[in-house]
């Protein structure tokens, strides 16, 4: 899994996945995503197994020396991930909107009619999701929207598509319907 600062991944229509993964349970399918951003925007290799920890990836035991330049000339496949602002995002008829903001983020504001699926419990959320549904996909701002569909691009899923700015542009756009702010405390 290709791991970039988050300012450069929100910004970027590409993330990418580029290492074997040594998990307790194997995924079914590896596919390289995406070009990188440039070398000084990634983060060190211990930042990049710290953050793939927090999401299920504890066995982190290396990194790919030269990035995805190496991974392209030794034959490895590329894909990329459909990236799309709030301008266009507003514009879809009856979107089937996935929320992967840790659930007491999405508690407190979410959109109205959104499915919370938080990348932290990605595995257990797998259920929840229809490969054939087209699904616009977003979290605060950007970077584990990008993780999320990137990790279920790995595992056969295609019609997931990112919105670029997340849920700090959607709900400044004034253009979607979000319930009234909850403060987490307040909640039952």
């Amino acid at each position: 899994l290709f791991i970039r600062a988050p300012s450069t991944l929100a910004l970027s229509p590409f993330n990418c996945c580029i290492v074997q993964f040594n998990r307790k349970v194997p995924l079914p399918r590896r596919k390289p995503l995406g070009p990188p951003a440039p070398p000084p925007a990634m983060l060190p290799p211990g930042e990049a197994a710290i953050r793939l920890a927090r999401i299920g990836f504890d066995n982190t035991f290396g990194f790919l020396k030269g990035g995805v330049a190496t991974w392209k000339s030794a034959g490895g496949a590329v894909d990329s991930i459909i990236t799309v602002g709030v301008e266009e995002f507003a514009l879809a008829l009856d979107p089937h909107i996935l929320d992967v903001r840790k659930e007491s983020e999405f508690n407190s504001e979410p959109i109205i009619g959104a499915y919370n699926v938080p990348l932290d419990y990605w595995q257990n959320q797998l259920a929840k999701i229809d490969k054939t549904q087209l699904y616009y996909v977003h979290c605060a701002g950007g970077y584990r929207s990008m993780l999320f569909i990137s990790i279920l691009k790995n595992l056969g899923f295609e019609n997931l598509i990112d919105v670029a700015g997340g849920f700090n542009e959607i709900k400044e756009s004034g253009k979607f319907t979000i319930s009234e702010y909850v403060v987490a405390s307040t909640m039952p």
